[in-house]
């Protein structure tokens, strides 16, 4: 079975693959997958029990970006990194 694709769109999803490769060569991570340890991202539980404060605490902190975080699907994790921030 044949799919037609027309020229402009193959052209478009073309360079759109070509972007994205420039993009992910230029802020590849110094660490590869294998290296990332699960410690680095924390749930809004971990992080609270880290800090010793409520999870209302740290959900007030991220509403109000006073605490970087990163969004996977549904999910909010946040860098221990960005918790020792708010420590010193």
């Amino acid at each position: 079975m044949m799919i037609a694709i027309d020229e402009k769109r193959l052209d478009n999803l073309e360079e759109k693959i070509s972007n994205l490769t420039e993009y992910l060569k230029a802020n590849q991570s110094s660490k590869s997958i294998n290296e990332i340890s699960t410690l680095d991202l924390m749930t809004v539980k971990q992080a609270s029990k880290y800090l010793n404060i409520s999870e209302a605490s740290i959900r007030r902190m991220i509403e109000k970006r006073e605490l970087k975080f990163k969004k996977i699907r549904f999910a909010i994790r946040i860098e221990k990194s960005e918790l020792d921030k708010l420590v010193k």
